[in-house]
Order: C-alpha cells, then structure tokens, then sequence
C-alpha cells in the first residue's frame, strides 16, 4: 500500500495504472477465492461419500 503522500505526488496517469492494477489484484484474489470454496466443496462431497459408504459396508457386516 501506498502512503497519502505517495498518493498525492502521483500523476493521473500513475494513480490511474495503480487504481487498474488494484482491480486486476482484487479480480485476482476473487477467482482464487472462488475456485478454493468450489475445490473444498468437491472435497467435501467426496469425503461425505466416502463416510456414507463405509458406513453402509459397516452395517452390511
């Protein structure tokens, strides 16, 4: 991050390619965000089946 000082001696053009390049961070940190929750989403469905079946084998046996 920069300080106000560092803010306020940038040029439109500075500030304009840092404000651009914070939405391409933030856009960044969204999608690794999201493909996390659906990678821990499929994982949990997958270890749910897992339990359900090991819990039917165990009341077959």
């Amino acid at each position: 991050m920069k300080t106000y000082e560092e803010l306020k001696a940038m040029t439109t053009e500075d500030l304009v390619r840092y404000a651009m390049e914070l939405q391409d961070k933030a856009e960044s940190l969204k999608k690794e965000k999201e493909q996390a929750a659906e990678w821990w989403s499929e994982s949990n469905n997958k270890l749910n089946a897992l339990k359900t079946a090991i819990r039917n084998i165990s009341e077959l046996v």
